[in-house]
Parts: C-alpha cells; sequence; structure tokens
C-alpha cells in the first residue's frame, strides 16, 4: 500500500458524519485497506449511478428563473455541482450547458464583455 493512500485511509473517517460516519464504522476493521476500494464502496453507496445521472441532468439544464441575477444562477449552478462533484460533464460542456439556459437579455451582456 502506498504511503498516501494509508494517510487518505486514516484521515477519511474524520471527514465523514451522520450516516457517512456510521456506515463506515459498521464496516469490518480494516477491511478497506486500499483507498480506491473505499471511494468504490463509498460511492456506491451514497452515490448510485442513477442518482448521479440526476444530478448530471440537474446540471445541465438548469433554468434560470425569473428576476434572477446572473450572480444568482452562478451560484445555484455551483450548488448544484457541489452536490455531485464526480459528475463527469467536461468543463466546456458545463459553460455551454449554463450559457444556453440563460435568458437572452443576460446573453446579450455576456457577449458584449470584451
Amino acid at each position: 500500500m502506498m504511503f498516501v493512500d494509508a494517510i487518505r485511509l486514516r484521515l477519511f473517517s474524520f471527514s465523514l458524519k451522520d450516516g457517512p460516519s456510521d456506515w463506515l464504522c459498521n464496516e469490518e476493521t480494516n477491511f478497506f485497506t486500499m483507498w480506491d476500494v473505499l471511494c468504490k464502496a463509498f460511492l456506491n453507496k451514497y452515490f448510485p449511478l442513477g442518482k448521479i445521472a440526476k444530478l448530471r441532468v440537474n446540471i445541465t439544464s438548469l433554468p434560470q428563473q425569473d428576476g434572477e441575477s446572473l450572480y444568482e444562477v452562478w451560484e445555484r449552478f455551483k450548488d448544484l455541482q457541489h452536490q455531485c462533484l464526480h459528475h463527469g460533464v467536461l468543463d466546456w460542456l458545463l459553460i455551454q450547458a449554463f450559457y444556453n439556459e440563460l435568458d437572452q437579455s443576460l446573453k446579450m451582456s455576456i457577449d458584449v464583455v470584451p
């Protein structure tokens, strides 16, 4: 086992609370001896494929609400991404999806910026 993996394995439990912390405590002692195995088990438990797919759709089709400023819609967009950091959507596609969901007046103001 690599030194970095050992550190990750030891520190991971300190990043958890509530249900995920209970889940990890209920696993056999020393069950997770490799970081990638722990990651896969955690993601399968808390981010099943259906949930990731739904979050990905929400991220790429976030409509701007009536009267919402660019700052407000951008913050909602970032919040959605933080709910699923491993969404797998490429950066250029995220920006394109965000831009496409803006109303015409905001698109025009963005297009004017040099």
